[in-house]
């Protein structure tokens, strides 16, 4: 089976299931989804992939922990199963890993982290 080609056909459903189970919508659960999908789109393969691994670096605080509930939802590694786990780091990535085969890292520039805080500052402040 291949991955998500990332359209956004695809990617309208899993948002719509990982806003349900991250319990509302935002920025950061998306980046998690978006960096899940290229991981899986690059490696070739799916999230019923049952050997993947997946590390996330990141600042462990809200917003950027909701990147975590992004990640579970696209690739199937969750904390749970053990499959993802989480370090605390001042710069961003996600790391999937298939055993034996490959793995990809999908990096989220810290300019780009900085302006989604600021957007979402921003709308909190006009509501």
């Amino acid at each position: 089976m291949t991955g998500y080609d990332s359209s956004d056909k695809d990617l309208a459903p899993i948002l719509r299931r990982a806003a349900d189970f991250h319990g509302h919508f935002g920025p950061f659960l998306v980046v998690g989804v978006r960096a899940g999908m290229i991981a899986l789109r690059e490696l070739q393969t799916s999230k019923e992939n049952k050997s993947l691994q997946a590390v996330a670096s990141l600042v462990y605080s809200v917003p950027y922990s909701c990147i975590l509930d992004g990640i579970q939802l696209s690739t199937g590694c969750t904390i749970g199963n053990k499959r993802l786990r989480f370090e605390e780091s001042p710069t961003f990535s996600i790391t999937i890993e298939d055993p034996g085969n490959r793995k990809v890292t999908v990096s989220i520039p810290s300019k780009a982290v900085d302006e989604l805080k600021r957007k979402l500052a921003k709308d909190l402040h006009t509501k």
